[in-house]
């Protein structure tokens, strides 16, 4: 005995709308930030602070914040930062340098550091749900909390 055709088309429709989740989950999860922080201890002549980015240590870098950031501290404080970078991919690898900039132009430029890029899985999670054949199975992605202590994100050895 034959479905009727509204029941094929649901069935259809479900399991595309199942599809067109996971590559949204999957899409996402290419997508990588990374967070650069960074803390002074006081900031006597600092203006503020360019952030360059290369994919080889030896390599051309280049300035990704597009304006100055500017210094929050003073002479007798300093201040902590934070910079997301969204134009990175996941799983590759990527290196930072930090310049400080004085009233005078730039000033020094502190690094490399070495952070490998991970992907994560959007919150809130992505869910599809499809029925098939009458049995319902659900997926959902939610992001992992990064691994611990794997050496991923550690200056490079001198």
């Amino acid at each position: 005995m034959q479905r009727p055709a509204w029941s094929r088309l649901l069935t259809a429709l479900l399991l595309l709308g199942g599809l067109v989740a996971a590559y949204l989950a999957w899409q996402d999860w290419r997508s990588a930030v990374v967070v650069v922080e960074w803390s002074t201890a006081s900031e006597l002549d600092t203006v503020g602070f360019n952030l360059y980015r290369s994919e080889q240590a030896d390599g051309e870098y280049t300035r990704i914040n597009e304006s100055v950031i500017p210094s929050a501290g003073d002479s007798f404080t300093g201040s902590d930062y934070r910079y997301e970078d969204r134009d990175v991919r996941a799983g590759r690898t990527y290196y930072y340098e930090l310049e400080d900039l004085t009233p005078s132009g730039p000033g020094e430029r502190y690094g490399p550091i070495v952070v490998k890029a991970r992907g994560q899985i959007g919150t809130p999670a992505v869910a599809a749900v499809l029925l098939l054949g009458g049995a319902l199975l659900t997926w959902t992605w939610g992001a992992p909390p990064p691994p611990a202590g794997d050496g991923e994100d550690q200056p490079p050895h001198s």
